[in-house]
């Protein structure tokens, strides 16, 4: 991060990936800071605080028994926060500077997303391209819907499999040439100079259909053709309307128009005499940013969906402070000790294991704890509810901006 210019990182990553790199970079500068305000003025307070703390304890605020000093720690926490405050609105105002001149630089505004609008809940209607200005308007370029691929699926599925049968087998053939030319010590020999039968024997074959008593094919050859065949079906189910309508607007629709700006404009005043349609909206969207099973959700079924995220969510926060709140009470563990009979016994442990339980275990279990979060939110049960229509930071990219 230190040597690595900013326009380069902007011009070869995602905003997105600059912006997480920008966030690391101001967290440690603030940690950095905090430092230099907190330890020369606290340290030596703490230290002189007149309790009888020893080695690390002692520039603790535990050592700190005159009240007057704890005026010390409130001006300092004030300070530090107002500072903190303001590195946040400053990078808030650099963050709005750097996203308007990102969009309307010259790279970006060149990409067809930057001038795209994804529409969430589109009606039927929307869908035909005879409609697309009386939809969109004027500035309208083209459209392609997005609707229920049900029967699209399976044969792009099918087709993408070919296509990793085929490069193996393209694979395997380039390791066998390159085998057999080491065995002529003559690296100039090239394929075409083989002769027809040596060529024959080194492409890879199969037994189609059915692998025991199949008849034995040119494994390229065979994997081209169920390619080809593959391409026709998908055209086909393409250029058909089966896919289209009859979904109560659960299709989606990309837009192009002429330029970002018009791109930017409909987006932000298109709207439908329904209130659940061409509802939510986005722009700049790249197709590996998108989830394509989100996109022909029903309206209520994605507010609904929605809603049962964010309830899980917090629940398991409020669930989640249980236990650390119990790590919390393990690092106090000599004060609970003296004030709960029940804990007294404690005393009687080494002053090592009393040490170990108290600075460092708690961290490691908090650690822990921090950890299992994700693979709660990631588990089978709960990653359909939270799946959103845009994966990765993209999505929280307005979150950012509000911080």
């Amino acid at each position: 991060m230190r040597t690595v210019s900013d326009k380069f990182m902007l011009h070869h990553v995602s905003l997105d990936s600059y912006l997480f790199l920008r966030f690391m970079r101001t967290l440690i500068f603030i940690c950095v800071a905090g430092v230099a305000l907190t330890w020369p003025v606290l340290g030596p307070v703490n230290w002189f605080g007149g309790g009888r703390s020893k080695e690390l304890d002692r520039v603790s605020i535990g050592n700190v028994k005159k009240p007057e000093l704890l005026y010390a720690h409130a001006v300092v926490a004030c300070v530090f926060f107002s500072f903190v405050m303001f590195t946040v609105a400053r990078e808030r105002l650099w963050l709005i500077g750097l996203r308007q001149a990102w969009n309307l630089s010259k790279p970006n505004t060149k990409r067809l997303s930057s001038r795209t609008v994804l529409y969430l809940a589109a009606p039927t209607a929307a869908l035909d391209e005879s409609n697309m200005r009386r939809f969109f308007g004027k500035d309208a370029v083209r459209i392609w819907p997005a609707t229920k691929s049900d029967h699209l699926q399976p044969l792009v599925d099918a087709r993408n499999a070919l296509v990793e049968e085929l490069e193996s087998a393209e694979m395997t053939l380039i390791q066998d040439i390159n085998k057999e030319v080491k065995k002529h010590q003559n690296r100039n020999i090239k394929y075409e100079s083989l002769p027809k039968q040596m060529k024959k024997s080194l492409r890879p074959t199969h037994k189609a259909d059915n692998p025991v008593v199949g008849k034995e094919v040119d494994s390229i050859e065979y994997y081209r053709n169920q390619i080809k065949e593959k391409e026709d079906e998908i055209a086909k189910v393409r250029e058909s309307n089966d896919n289209i309508g009859g979904h109560g607007g659960a299709a989606a629709v990309f837009v192009e128009f002429r330029s970002q700006v018009a791109a930017q404009r409909a987006c932000q005043q298109i709207a439908s005499s329904d209130i659940l349609s061409l509802t939510p909206r986005y722009t700049g969207v790249k197709p590996n940013e998108v989830i394509w099973k989100n996109l022909n959700l029903q309206p209520a079924r994605r507010i609904s969906q929605d809603g049962i995220a964010i309830v899980l969510v917090v629940v398991t926060i409020l669930f989640w402070s249980i236990p650390v709140s119990l790590v919390g009470a393990l690092s106090n563990i000599e004060y609970l000790a003296e004030n709960i009979k029940a804990l007294a016994f404690l005393h009687r442990l080494p002053p090592s294991i009393m040490s170990l339980l108290s600075g460092l275990i708690p961290p490691i279990l908090l650690s822990e704890l921090a950890r299992y979060v994700p693979k709660i939110f990631r588990s089978k049960c709960l990653t359909p509810l939270h799946k959103r229509l845009v994966t990765g930071v993209d999505k929280y990219r307005h979150l950012y901006g509000m911080w």
